[in-house]
C-alpha cells in the first residue's frame, strides 16, 4: 500500500496520480492553429505536476499509512478493506477486457489473412 493515498478533503482512497495544469483540448487547439503559442502552453502545462485526488481534484493527498491518513480514514468511515475489494474487482474486470480485446484482435487478424489468401488464390486462377 506504499502508493496508496487518501484525500484530506473528500476522504477518497486511491493510488497516487499526477495532475497536469491547464486543458488538453486547448493545448491541441493551440498546436493546430497557433503553433508557437501551443509550444509555450505545452511547456507551461508540464511544469509543476502535482499529486491530486481524482474525485475532487484537490492537491491535498497524503499516504494512507501515515498517522494523519489513518485518522482521516477513521473520521470519514472509509475503509481500506473496501478499497482493496474494489481494486480486486477492477483488476478482474481489466483482465476480462484484455482477454476480450485479444480475442477480437486475433479474429481480425485471421479474417485479414483469409481475405489475402482468397485474393491470392483468385488472382492465380
Amino acid at each position: 500500500m506504499a502508493n496508496t493515498f487518501v484525500c484530506t478533503q473528500c476522504g477518497n482512497i486511491d493510488t497516487q496520480r499526477l495532475a497536469v495544469k491547464g486543458s488538453g483540448f486547448i493545448e491541441i487547439l493551440l498546436w493546430l492553429f497557433i503553433f508557437p503559442i501551443g509550444i509555450i502552453y505545452s511547456i507551461w502545462r508540464r511544469t509543476g505536476k502535482k499529486n491530486a485526488c481524482l474525485k475532487c481534484k484537490s492537491e491535498q493527498v497524503i499516504p494512507i499509512d501515515s498517522p494523519q491518513g489513518k485518522r482521516i480514514l477513521g473520521e470519514t468511515g472509509s475503509g481500506i478493506e473496501e478499497y482493496v475489494e474494489e481494486e480486486k474487482r477492477q483488476e478482474v474486470v481489466k483482465e476480462k477486457k484484455a482477454r476480450n480485446e485479444s480475442k477480437v484482435a486475433w479474429t481480425v487478424l485471421i479474417v485479414f489473412l483469409v481475405l489475402i489468401l482468397i485474393l491470392i488464390v483468385g488472382s492465380a486462377l
